[in-house]
């Protein structure tokens, strides 16, 4: 049987399709996703990838639920307001199906524990992780993904990207999101995300 998990968030550049052939139960055989970030975006894909019987989900972030996250994060509600969200998710992903296995990691990714998390997943979902990497980095950051797969695995990486011809005059002065949110951070382009 082959099983099409598809994901289209209301934004024509964010789509995940994920096909797989897939078990006798509806549960996926020996497939392993990684998903970094647990907000907007990961939220509805390890809803769909849980609900699709995936054999292992992953699911890394650091962040505590706060307000401003209800409004946009589905699975979160004002009772969980101040706890970690992964462990929220795992308690609420295994109300969905039991037999799906839920490793959570309760960290923010750098590039000191990055190649332990990830280290042999089928699948990995870097959900806006990419702005936080920083030009320089980008390279490792991709060697790391395609190293640590398992063999034949894939990944998916959601980005904001700028537009191309606003890249070089963006590179070269800070603004206020790499100066306060994502210092060293930087936003790619079509292009130069191409290159690498």
């Amino acid at each position: 049987m082959l099983a099409a998990v598809s994901i289209h968030l209301g934004h024509s550049e964010i789509f995940l399709n994920i096909s797989i052939a897939c078990g006798c139960k509806g549960t996926f055989l020996v497939l392993f996703v990684l998903v970094i970030g647990a907000g907007g975006l990961g939220c509805p894909i390890v809803d769909y990838l849980c609900r699709a019987g995936i054999g292992t989900i992953g699911i890394v972030d650091h962040d505590k639920v706060n307000l401003s996250n209800l409004h946009r994060q589905p699975f979160y509600n004002s009772s969980d307001l101040g706890k970690f969200k992964v462990k929220i998710l795992k308690k609420k992903l295994n109300l969905i199906n039991k037999e799906v296995k839920i490793n959570i990691y309760n960290l923010k990714a750098n590039e000191k524990n990055f190649e332990k998390i990830i280290n042999k997943y089928d699948i990995i979902v870097s959900i806006e992780m990419i702005e936080a990497v920083g030009e320089k980095h980008l390279d490792k950051y991709f060697n790391i993904i395609k190293e640590n797969l398992a063999p034949g695995g894939r990944g998916a990486i959601q980005a904001i990207i700028i537009k191309d011809e606003l890249y070089n005059r963006y590179r070269n002065k800070e603004d206020f999101i790499q100066k306060y949110i994502f210092p060293g951070g930087f936003l790619p382009s079509f292009k130069s995300l191409n290159k690498l």
